[in-house]
């Protein structure tokens, strides 16, 4: 009888990817790793990081028709990062109200956000045993 076990390594790159946006002239630091992904998580309400991932992973699909979740789920990526950059946008703000105005004026920042976040998930280097 065999037994496959798997190793699963997470590297460490791949929790160090940051930006910057700016809000009614004040400048906000995102962060993007695992921290973003727990944060953004408890603002969906989430249990597991692939319940998350499969949340934003509608960024790649939108094209013409952009539904209005998708607003709310610019909205919330850009509050998660932000918070877990340690600091915080609140939702009663004029900030916050400005996100999305300022991210669909500017489709670049758009596109950098998108690749931080793909840049940011975990990875995973597995390899195989087999145990006899």
């Amino acid at each position: 009888m065999r037994l496959l076990k798997e190793v699963v390594i997470l590297t460490q790159q791949q929790f160090r990817l940051s930006m910057k946006i700016t809000l009614n002239n004040k400048s906000y630091s995102l962060k993007f790793g695992l921290g973003f992904f727990r944060v953004l998580g408890r603002i969906f309400g989430d249990t597991t990081l692939n319940q998350t991932i499969a949340r934003i992973s509608v960024l790649d699909g939108v094209k013409d028709d952009i539904p209005y979740d998708f607003f709310d789920l610019i909205e919330n990526i850009i509050v998660a990062a932000a918070e877990s950059a340690g600091n915080a946008i609140e939702k009663e703000s004029e900030d916050y109200d400005s996100i999305v105005e300022i991210i669909f004026s500017n489709p670049v920042l758009l596109q950098e956000i998108v690749t931080s976040i793909v840049e940011s998930m975990p990875k995973q280097n597995a390899s195989y045993r087999d145990w006899e």
